[in-house]
């Protein structure tokens, strides 16, 4: 789709049923889970009007020696969407909880400690 997200009723079917093709025996929980939450895949992120106001605010202009941690961080990540980000927040670098063979999930963990994703 040209790195876009699935959008339309037929796309979003045939985004399902990769994730079906995938499924080794019935009772697998973690494809249940992930069929169950595929719209999230659908679902466009954005940083939100009230978090860019908060971006936008002064005192995350102009960081000095006595600004707050939270003025500091917010900076922070207000680069890394600028810059790193391409317009999007930063993932919470945790595997989330699954079901998973210990292989698989140590494979993961791997994965997300190296940013190979």
């Amino acid at each position: 789709h040209d790195g876009k997200l699935p959008s339309t009723s037929a796309e979003k079917k045939q985004f399902k049923q990769l994730i079906e093709n995938g499924r080794r025996n019935a009772d697998e929980e973690n494809f249940n889970e992930a069929l169950a939450n595929a719209w999230r895949a659908f679902t466009p992120t954005k940083v939100t009007s009230q978090v860019q106001e908060i971006f936008n605010d002064p005192e995350c202009e102009s960081i000095t020696a006595n600004s707050s941690s939270f003025w500091i961080i917010t900076r922070a990540i207000r680069d890394f969407v600028t810059n790193e980000g391409q317009g999007l927040l930063p993932l919470a670098g945790a595997v989330p909880d699954m079901k998973a063979d210990t292989s698989t999930y140590v494979t993961l963990q791997t994965v997300y400690a190296t940013d190979d994703f």
